[in-house]
């Protein structure tokens, strides 16, 4: 329930890999975040920053190399799924506004 509560939020910022027939995934999903290398944006980037929200580090780049795998507890409250949804949406909608989010300097 919570995995599909979170895929519900965020499949409007981020390609779902894997879901079932009926759009549902199972206890975890894996966001594609391939789209967003080519403006500089890496999943370890979006992994460092939910860190710094305070989230478990997400799986990253397994099964599938450029994604995040997100597995909530069952036991998480609404409250905590409606935060780790807003961290990971920030800056979703524009290269720009990703690489100023995750104050990303690629020459350092």
């Amino acid at each position: 329930l919570n995995a599909n509560y979170i895929k519900c939020r965020l499949e409007k910022h981020y390609d779902v890999l894997y879901t079932r027939a009926n759009g549902r995934v199972a206890h975890e999903m894996i966001f594609d975040l391939r789209a967003f290398k080519a403006k500089g944006v890496e999943e370890g980037d979006v992994a460092k920053r939910l860190m710094d929200y305070g989230f478990h580090a997400p799986t990253v780049s397994f099964p599938v190399p450029g994604t995040l795998m997100i597995e909530p507890t069952e036991s998480e409250p609404k409250a905590e799924l409606d935060r780790v949804s807003a961290a990971s949406t920030i800056g979703a909608t524009s290269g720009s506004e990703i690489c100023r989010t995750f104050s990303i300097d690629r020459n350092t």
